[in-house]
């Protein structure tokens, strides 16, 4: 490990706060193949920077080129809380905003405004880049084409926002199953490599039975399209001082029926760390300057990741000792959590240099690393949680900053 950041650190001309062009980072390394879905990015779908490479060939091009240079292994779609509110079918737009559904996305999902693509765009785009295609399944919702409605497959109890949906789950749980089948031959047919997530951070909807119940039926239904079907569930709960809803939901599932679970999705913001101090005071670990950033990012892994083996031992004892934990969102920082005078910190090498201090320990503590995000859609549009920088009026749409080089060589070792 001092070896990794030495060598990283060998660069003392770059300054810690701010971007230049490097040409080589450390060359002679040679990488070792640890974790073939260790290097994944999520994705907001509504970024036009996904939606132009997904429905324009040239531009997805740009963006294959870009991931190579990354060395990325997965992609995460749609992209988080986006999974509840994302439609699959362009016939369902005007629904889903009628439904109300476009105000708990943010309301950043108007085509006109921003971008929409298909699941197939999506698939197609994995397959010929030969990356994983890490695809959340709505656990709550289905557009109803006859009624042109949302249909909603299951009562929200944790989640109780006044919505024009139609809670039928006699009828939608069905349909949303049958989709989830058809969807599993498209991934087939497109030549990609799917991974199914069920839902994203679900203990805020589903009590842990209810979300058993829904993710049970839909890995039963996608496993006899294909028996080797690879299955992701929630795996946290509301904090990080409980385990009960991620307790009580592995449980439920077991009974259910559910034999194998591929992966348990976890997420971690290290921001939100601390640690006691001599005087038996707890306080979180400063993020104050650049200097802060680098030594409490390192610190606060250090101080969480023996937490997982709670996790582990949670997954054994309900019968789910193969079941991998899946990191399928991380950054140092939360969202919004920095103040405006802090955003740049967000990019700063202090943050790169101890993201890559961490990474071979994390893609060994987990199966699958998806970082929290890939890019923005370009300038005017925030430069908050993204690796790669879009601007769809330069001729190189995807450029990679110093941090995004930095990781692109780190994450050789992934795959």
């Amino acid at each position: 490990m001092k070896c990794l950041l030495s060598v990283l650190l060998f660069m003392a001309t770059v300054p810690l706060l701010g971007d230049t062009t490097i040409t080589a980072i450390w060359p002679e390394a040679t990488p070792v193949p640890t974790n073939p879905l260790g290097a994944g990015y999520m994705l907001n779908w509504f970024e036009t920077s996904i939606t132009d490479a997904l429905n324009d060939a040239s531009v997805g091009q740009q963006l294959g080129t870009a991931l190579h240079q990354l060395n990325a292994t997965g992609l995460r779609f749609p992209g988080g809380a986006f999974a509840y509110f994302y439609p699959t079918r362009e016939a369902g737009l005007k629904a889903f905003k009628t439904a109300g559904l476009a105000e708990e996305s943010y309301n950043l999902w108007e085509p006109d405004t921003w971008g929409w693509a298909s699941e197939q765009a999506f698939f197609e785009f994995c397959g010929r880049n030969n990356i994983t295609a890490w695809y959340e399944i709505n656990p709550a919702y289905v557009y109803d084409v006859e009624r042109d409605a949302i249909g909603q497959l299951a009562e929200l109890p944790r989640r109780q926002a006044k919505r024009k949906t139609l809670l039928e789950p006699e009828r939608y749980l069905p349909l949303a199953l049958k989709q989830a089948g058809e969807r599993a031959r498209l991934a087939a047919a497109c030549g990609a490599k799917p991974v199914w997530e069920i839902g994203n951070e679900d203990y805020v909807y589903f009590e842990p039975e209810g979300y058993a119940h829904i993710a049970a039926a839909f890995i039963k239904a996608l496993r006899q399209q294909d028996p080797a079907a690879r299955v992701a569930v929630c795996g946290d709960s509301e904090s990080w001082s409980t385990r009960e809803w991620q307790t009580r939901m592995i449980v439920a599932l077991k009974a259910a029926g559910v034999t194998r679970v591929d992966y348990s999705s976890v997420h971690l913001y290290l921001a939100g760390v601390g640690e006691w101090g001599e005087d038996g005071v707890w306080r979180r670990l400063p993020m104050a300057t650049v200097e802060d950033v680098h030594a409490s990012t390192i610190r606060a892994y250090q101080l969480i990741r023996a937490m997982y083996a709670d996790y582990r031992t949670i997954l054994t004892d309900a019968g789910y000792a193969g079941t991998r934990l899946a990191l399928t969102e991380t950054n140092p920082f939360p969202p919004n959590s920095l103040p405006e005078n802090m955003r740049a910190y967000e990019h700063c090498l202090g943050r790169t240099l101890a993201e890559a201090t961490n990474y071979p320990f994390m893609i060994q503590d987990f199966a699958a690393v998806f970082f929290h995000d890939l890019c923005r859609s370009g300038p005017g549009t925030g430069d908050y949680f993204r690796r790669i920088r879009y601007d769809p009026a330069a001729k190189r749409r995807y450029s990679l900053p110093l941090e995004a080089q930095i990781m692109g060589r780190v994450s050789r070792h992934a795959a």
